[in-house]
């Protein structure tokens, strides 16, 4: 309820005697009574003094500045702080990934509860792997020791059972050789 209304009410009532008392609150919004002495609903005398307490709404505090720190170091600061955080990136080849070269209202008092905005290094590297030929080779180390040469993982390897020696190799492969892929790096 807001300082007006709940003035207007207790004028209703015959309760003239108010006394305000402003505080911070960041659980009530600025403007809004938090609670009143007597409580609400206390059998009380007629034109017995009440005392409301009104929010000034969130504290306000010069946030940490994180420029320079590793994202999650800032991000644990803020929000230990009581702040909340979100994130912007741009590349930058003269940085380190990670890395906070900006932050939102770093030079002003706000208030708790409020966002900041990081901005956050982040380069993003590519890495290309194209898919070595196997058909025809028949030793497993040979066959592992190719792909992951080539930058790939090894899968499923399929062995089957075969009484003729000389036909024993790789006859299929999931992926076509040549084929090529694009990554960012850390995701291979």
């Amino acid at each position: 309820l807001g300082e007006k209304a709940a003035i207007a009410l207790l004028n209703m009532e015959s309760f003239s005697k108010i006394e305000k008392v402003y505080e911070e609150s960041g659980e009530v919004k600025e403007g809004n009574v938090i609670r009143t002495e007597p409580e609400e609903n206390s059998t009380v005398e007629v034109n017995t003094e009440i005392k409301l307490y009104i929010s000034k709404g969130a504290k306000a505090i010069m946030a940490e500045n994180t420029v320079g720190k590793n994202v999650s170091e800032a991000e644990k600061i803020l929000r230990e702080q009581g702040f909340l955080v979100k994130f912007q990136y741009i590349e930058d080849p003269d940085k380190d990934n990670g890395i906070v070269v900006a932050q939102s209202n770093s030079t002003e008092v706000i208030k708790i509860g409020e966002t900041i905005t990081l901005t956050v290094v982040r380069n993003i590297e590519t890495i290309t792997i194209t898919v070595p030929d196997l058909t025809g080779m028949n030793d497993i180390d040979k066959i592992k020791n190719a792909i992951v040469s080539a930058g790939c993982e090894v899968g499923k390897i399929n062995e089957i059972s075969v009484t003729d020696k000389s036909s024993l190799g790789v006859t299929w492969q999931s992926e076509k050789a040549g084929t090529t892929h694009m990554y960012l790096s850390g995701e291979t």
